[in-house]
């Protein structure tokens, strides 16, 4: 299987078109590439012949998919978040979570990694960490944000584009604490006033969310979750010091931690539940 993607979206569109011996697993950015590589190649058999592309976007996916509506060599794998882009093809599965950085928040990740982090058994590893912590903490506060920003980015961002303004970004805005773990009402009481500077009626919300039958189903579940790296990365850090002083040096980057964790998503019995129709894609001999 060849390595990251040096392609752009549309070059890769056309490779699925040319090169129809071999199967390809379609995912939405440059950066799920190498995520997905290293979780599917757990799962597949090394003489299985593959390439995991990326798409940027599901608006791609689907355009592609309209004007060649018959290919068999392709599968695509999509986030959920709040993109309501449907995609009326069977060889697609939507996570069921926002994105895969929502799987870093398995019991069965953390577990694998603090069992490697630590040197000991993945049985003994949550009665040293778990997440318990950052569950109490975490989503009686991101309830109430992701209602805001869902309905920002599914009509507000939308109606902003109409009157042609530009929209506010809030995927990149940093939540957290100064150097602590915990989240900051403060710097999300500034995100909200980015968002609605002339305020929001919370009813409206309302009214929105039950038209789409939307539910907060937990931040692991619900919640953009790249927001909560750097929370995650030092929630890690502070609890594997108060186990030992020697773990000082644990968990002691952001970008390390991820890159840790994604090593061990594969661990995630939710995740290959979710994939599993790719998985048996490329496994199948069509």
């Amino acid at each position: 299987m060849s390595g990251m993607p040096k392609y752009n979206f549309e070059e890769n569109f056309r490779r699925i078109k040319r090169q129809k011996k071999l199967k390809f697993v379609v995912v939405e950015g440059v950066d799920d590439v190498p995520i997905y590589e290293s979780i599917l190649s757990y799962f597949i058999q090394d003489e299985i012949d593959y390439d995991i592309i990326h798409s940027e976007g599901k608006k791609n996916i689907k355009t592609f998919h309209q004007e060649n509506p018959n290919l068999e060599n392709c599968f695509y794998i999509v986030d959920k978040d709040f993109d309501d882009t449907r995609l009326p093809m069977n060889n697609v599965v939507f996570l069921n979570r926002y994105s895969i950085e929502n799987f870093f928040f398995c019991d069965d990740v953390i577990r694998s990694v603090v069992a490697v982090s630590f040197r000991v058994k993945e049985r003994d590893a949550l009665g040293l960490l778990n997440l318990d912590e950052f569950f109490e903490h975490v989503n009686p506060i991101l309830k109430d944000l992701f209602y805001k920003i869902f309905y920002y980015q599914t009509v507000r961002a939308e109606q902003i584009n109409i009157d042609g303004e530009e929209t506010n970004s809030w995927s990149s805005t940093f939540i957290s604490d100064d150097r602590m773990w915990t989240l900051s009402e403060e710097k999300i009481n500034t995100l909200e006033l980015k968002l609605y500077p002339q305020g929001v009626d919370i009813n409206i919300i309302n009214e929105h969310l039950a038209q789409c039958e939307v539910q907060f189903q937990g931040f692991e579940n619900s919640f953009p979750c790249k927001m909560l790296k750097v929370s995650l990365q030092r929630y890690l850090r502070d609890k594997a010091i108060s186990i030992n002083k020697k773990f000082s040096g644990k968990f002691n980057d952001t970008e390390t931690t991820s890159t840790l964790i994604m090593s061990h998503l594969y661990k995630s019995k939710a995740l290959k539940e979710n994939i599993e129709p790719a998985i048996v894609f490329l496994q199948s001999n069509n």
